[in-house]
Parts: structure tokens; sequence; C-alpha cells
């Protein structure tokens, strides 16, 4: 088992964040490859590693950053940064030890507000942090914040009507997109791959709540999540992974494979207004 394999590496983790004076937290779990262990490559994969803080917004992120900066440990590139967007506000950063790299996130619980998941399906990570973090990872110190509310609330999914509202804002945004996908494709547009790149991430979300499934991420392993977690027929993966024909003529499966999947939507979800 990889976190066995790399025990001693996590431990010495878990007693450096026990030392911070500048923080507390609930929990460390190890996500991703190396709990799917059929996608960790030895070499190469990382170990990923999520710190989850109920209390993370009442803390001083500074106080955190430079008391990292301060046990010398070996970042290579990426240096413990704040990041604020759409996810969360989070401190990220690597830590290198001689036998595995430690790619690390420090962040509040991930559950947002009703009110944000309503209104941010497009921009959000819910469905693969959910999937990813409260589903598929495994806790190697303390216990996961509002696990119970996740259990509650959303195992094995969301109610239909959060449902329905996040995935109307996708279908919206989805068909923008996709009428420019077409327009670059009748032009032989040079911003094609750029743009169909961009858009599969949403469609491959929308995809997951649709079937009412989570992920544990949205742009790796996409093959292996599709097999695994959706089970979908061998056509459409290969679609969905531009595996056949040039970039125009995955750009025109992928159209023609989207638009179905949205029409049925759109077309079943009259039917249920109807009643």
């Amino acid at each position: 088992m990889i976190i066995k394999k790399y025990e001693e590496e996590l431990l010495n983790l878990i007693e450096k964040f026990k030392s911070l004076k500048s923080l507390t937290f609930d929990s460390i779990n190890i996500y991703g490859s190396a709990v799917n262990e059929e996608m960790f490559v030895n070499g190469v994969s990382d170990i990923d590693v999520i710190v989850m803080c109920k209390e993370f917004n009442k803390f001083n992120k500074q106080k955190i950053i430079t008391e990292l900066n301060d046990m010398n440990l070996n970042f290579k590139e990426k240096r413990p940064i704040n990041i604020k967007d759409s996810l969360c506000e989070r401190i990220e950063f690597y830590v290198a030890y001689d036998r595995i790299n430690v790619d690390i996130t420090i962040c509040p619980g991930l559950i947002p507000s009703i009110e944000s998941l309503e209104k941010d399906a497009w921009y959000d990570g819910f469905e693969a942090l959910m999937g990813g973090v409260y589903l598929h990872s495994k806790c190697i110190y303390g216990k996961i914040p509002d696990y119970d509310v996740f259990m509650n609330n959303y195992f094995p999914f969301y109610n239909d009507d959060l449902r329905e509202k996040r995935l109307n804002i996708l279908i919206n945004r989805l068909i923008s997109y996709n009428e420019r996908i077409k327009k670059y494709v009748d032009n032989d547009s040079p911003e094609l791959i750029d743009h169909l790149f961009k858009v599969k991430k949403y469609f491959i979300k929308f995809l997951y709540i649709y079937y009412k499934t989570y992920y544990w991420t949205p742009e790796k392993h996409t093959y292996y999540q599709l097999t695994k977690f959706l089970n979908l027929e061998e056509g459409e993966k290969r679609i969905l992974c531009f595996m056949d024909g040039n970039f125009k003529t995955a750009a025109i499966k992928y159209l023609e494979l989207s638009n179905r999947y949205i029409n049925n939507y759109e077309k079943n979800k009259s039917k249920r207004l109807v009643r």
C-alpha cells in the first residue's frame, strides 16, 4: 500500500503540523492517486495531502506561512502561499523528502453554504471535493470536519432540487461554449484545441451530477474515473478522452455527445414540469 510504504515521511509530516503554534487542525487526509493505487506511478506521482481546519478562517495566514518557512523544509518550486478563489481560501505548498514528494493543502472544512452551491456550480469543485476527500480519501490523523453533515445531506448524493439548480447553471454555459466550439470547427480555428480541453472539464462535471455520482478529480485520470465511477460505454469514454481522429473530429464527436446529453436532460425536465 502506498501510504504504508511512505509511513515514515507521513508520520514526520504529522509531527510537523502538530508542532505549529499558529494553527490547529481537525484532520490530515491522503487523497488522489495515493489511495487509488492503479493511478500511482512510482518515481513520478506525488502524495496529495489535505489538512482540514474547520476554524481556518480565524487564523492569521501569514503567521502560518512564516512558521512553515522557519521549519526549513524542502519546498522545491512551491513555497507556502495563501490562495483565495471561488473554491475556498487555502494555503498550498510542497514538501520534498528523499523518497517521495508531498503536495499539501491547508484549508477549512469543504462543505459550502447552500446559497453558494446553488449559484457557483460552474466554478466550484464541490463534487470533486466530496468524492475525493469525504468519500475516497484516507484519514491519517484526526477526523474530517462536518463528516456527519456530508453523510446526512450529501451521501450518496444531494437532493434533486439542488441537483437541478446546479445542472441548469452548467447547461446554460455549456450551450454557449458549445456554440463557440462549433464556430471554431467550421472556421478551422487554431483556438479549437484550447477551448475544447477547457469545456470538456465542465461537461464531465455535468455528467457526474447527471448520473448522481461523485468523482475525485475533474482534470486527471479521466478514462479511469469514467470507467470506475460512471461505467460509461466504451464509445463515450473514447470521445471524452479524445482518443480517435484529429482534434476537429474529436470536437465534432464531443459536440454530438454533449448536446445529446443536454437535450435528453432538457426533454426529461419538461416532462417533469408537465406532471
